[in-house]
């Protein structure tokens, strides 16, 4: 079987608009949509000097891209409506850093929906649990103390839960 390659992108051009899209399946958001996080950062609405700073993750085989999963390291929590600005004090007054904090989401949308794509075919849970180890990784090798992934989709929640993460409860009102 060929080898599987971890890339961690500066910036989500680096991945082509059709071979993005081509990993949006059934529960894909528009907002999981290539045009929609391009569009985010050629703005510079999620792009270094506002606070975000692209570390997108993607998994390649054979120099085909099969896992992808939108990221951005964060020294706050600004515009990422995890609000988790308590136990992020919570934290620091214990003497444990809490940022920078690698976030797996889409900038600015409590749109709840698959945070991790995965190419037609292949494994799913298999692909998510590399996702998330891979994940881990970059966070010890870049010193983030801490990730997220934040407003999966319930089935992602419980494909990320498996995949030995911790889930998060918390709610949403919808008017």
């Amino acid at each position: 079987m060929p080898r599987e390659e971890l890339r961690v992108l500066d910036s989500l051009d680096e991945i082509p608009r059709a071979e993005w899209d081509a990993l949006l399946g059934p529960r894909a958001t528009p907002f999981m949509r290539h045009a929609w996080l391009s569009a985010l950062e050629k703005s510079g609405c999620a792009a270094p000097r506002t606070g975000w700073i692209p570390r997108h993750l993607a998994l390649f085989r054979a120099g085909q891209v099969i896992t992808v999963a939108p990221a951005w390291a964060k020294d706050d929590s600004d515009g990422d409506f995890a609000r988790d600005w308590d136990l992020a004090g919570s934290i620091s007054r214990g003497g444990v850093r809490y940022y920078p904090k690698l976030a797996l989401t889409v900038p600015f949308t409590p749109c709840t929906g698959e945070r991790v794509l995965v190419a037609p075919g292949e494994d799913r849970a298999s692909c998510v649990g590399k996702m998330a180890r891979a994940a881990r990784r970059v966070c010890e090798q870049g010193g983030f103390p801490t990730w997220q992934v934040l407003f999966p989709d319930e089935e992602g929640a419980r494909e990320l839960e498996q995949a030995g993460m911790a889930l998060r409860v918390s709610y949403q009102f919808h008017w």
